[in-house]
């Protein structure tokens, strides 16, 4: 503590450690994937922020975290952008049935032309 005070640095708290994520998420993950990268920029940040580093386990949970919510945030944006005509046939193409395969619903296999309908490997 004495050392932290001495050099102007503090501890990560809790929402220290949300706020890096969020930043990580917005500045750094929608664009770098590699865990390995965004964590040297987490690490960049907090000295540039002057916080001490977290723990090695917090600041994967940190990083995970970041690119997690950085890839929600890009489906979100992708969602967004369809059209309703556009976004019905996908979701029937994706839509889990009852059984809890993965199978697309007969609608949306209708909605398919035979050329582009998925294949199975098998």
């Amino acid at each position: 503590m004495e050392i932290r005070r001495a050099l102007g640095f503090r501890e990560c708290s809790v929402s220290e450690a949300e706020k890096l994520t969020d930043w990580l998420a917005r500045h750094v993950a929608r664009s770098e994937r590699r865990p390995d990268r965004v964590r040297d920029e987490l690490l960049a940040r907090c000295r540039a922020e002057r916080i001490e580093p977290p723990e090695r386990t917090r600041i994967e949970r940190i990083v995970r975290s970041a690119l997690h919510q950085a890839e929600e945030m890009l489906f979100s944006l992708v969602v967004s952008r369809l059209t309703t005509d556009a976004l019905a046939p996908l979701e029937a193409l994706v839509a889990v049935g009852d059984d809890g395969l993965d199978e697309p619903s007969e609608q949306g296999a209708q909605t398919c032309s035979e050329g582009s309908r998925p294949t199975r490997a098998g």
